[in-house]
């Protein structure tokens, strides 16, 4: 039997039990799948978005207390904007090319002021924050007005958004009337060139650039919009996410638009990483919802396709407690699993 020793308050100290250890309450370090929103697709033969950012990685920085998770939404795809009286081509620029996706985080919320309400604008990451960044929009072609002065401006693709983890790719070039060659924006890859008439076919988008390679150019000689970019294969969820979208082509001669991110089938459908296709004589194909797939850019006077929003995914083994969260939860014999398809948190236990 045990012998036990007294001490003062009533407190017994115990020798010779063999004590059971204790269960860590919480993950030293959790694997994480985060994805920026994707970039629409341009109007009027325009380009293909630039798919949203892929960070897949083991964070080390998890302490007890409540973790933000956001979730970028896609960017809108371009249309006609609603004319001034004042003149018919005033505030058209950014309506016709496609928006720049939201981008999307993971990190602790004190002290490091990861903040679901304030925007992130770039600049440095805090430590223990993972971000992805949105993809770029897509550039416009101008078929229904070649001589719209600014052509050159919304032209060209839009940027991926700044800083962050990992950036999105950048949205490919609309395509142009009067025969130059317009350049995708940046991004972890950058968009696809969008060309003028050659040999008879007019007006093609380039592809937007994915997670994983940059956009197609254009084939004015062969009527095609540029294929958008790969995405990224997550080995957490057997999943591709962050495809480019691709660029719109037309209109009389032109036969297809490009294909959807990595592979997707061409004159509809969406690709098999979330890209949308653009297309000839239709609007763009949208984005994949929550796998940051970019829109396709819309045909000759047709509109683009909308951004994929975001996605964010966390697991850990479950030899440690469960942590409280506002996305959903699931396990099995090895792990738990949090999936957010919307902004919310985690709290892990202290």
């Amino acid at each position: 039997m045990p012998i036990q020793a007294g001490f003062g308050n009533g407190s017994f100290r115990t020798y010779g039990l063999a004590t059971k250890p204790k269960r860590p309450e919480r993950p030293g370090a959790v694997e994480y799948l985060v994805v920026g929103g994707g970039g629409g697709g341009g109007y009027d033969n325009g380009g293909g978005g630039g798919g949203g950012g892929v960070a897949i990685g083991v964070s080390s920085q998890i302490v007890g207390g409540r973790f933000d998770v956001i979730i970028g939404a896609g960017g809108f795809g371009g249309s006609p904007a609603v004319p001034s009286p004042a003149s018919p081509y005033t505030n058209t620029v950014n309506e016709w090319r496609g928006g720049q996706g939201g981008y999307s985080a993971f990190g602790l919320a004190e002290p490091y002021a990861l903040n679901p309400n304030t925007p992130y604008n770039g600049g440095g990451v805090p430590p223990g924050v993972i971000i992805a960044t949105g993809g770029g929009g897509g550039g416009s072609g101008d078929a229904s007005n070649p001589g719209y002065p600014l052509s050159h401006i919304y032209g060209k693709g839009m940027n991926a958004g700044p800083g962050g983890t990992v950036q999105g790719g950048g949205g490919g070039a609309g395509g142009s009337p009067n025969g130059e060659s317009r350049y995708g924006g940046t991004g972890a890859y950058t968009g696809g060139v969008g060309e003028g008439p050659v040999a008879g076919y007019k007006y093609t988008g380039g592809g937007g650039a994915g997670a994983g390679s940059a956009g197609g150019d254009s084939g004015g000689g062969g009527g095609f919009g540029g294929n958008g970019g790969a995405g990224v294969l997550s080995p957490l969820t057997g999943v591709k996410y962050g495809g480019g979208g691709g660029g719109g082509a037309g209109p009389a001669g032109g036969t297809n638009g490009g294909e959807g991110g990595s592979g997707g089938p061409r004159n509809g459908g969406v690709g098999d990483a979330g890209g949308g296709s653009g297309l000839y004589g239709g609007p763009g194909t949208p984005g994949s919802t929550n796998r940051g797939g970019a829109g396709g850019g819309g045909s000759s006077g047709q509109p683009g396709g909308n951004g994929g929003s975001g996605f964010v995914f966390i697991r850990y083994p479950t030899t440690f407690a469960n942590a409280v969260t506002t996305g959903l939860y699931s396990d099995d014999a090895t792990y738990r699993y949090f999936t957010f398809y919307g902004s919310g948190s985690i709290t892990f236990p202290s």
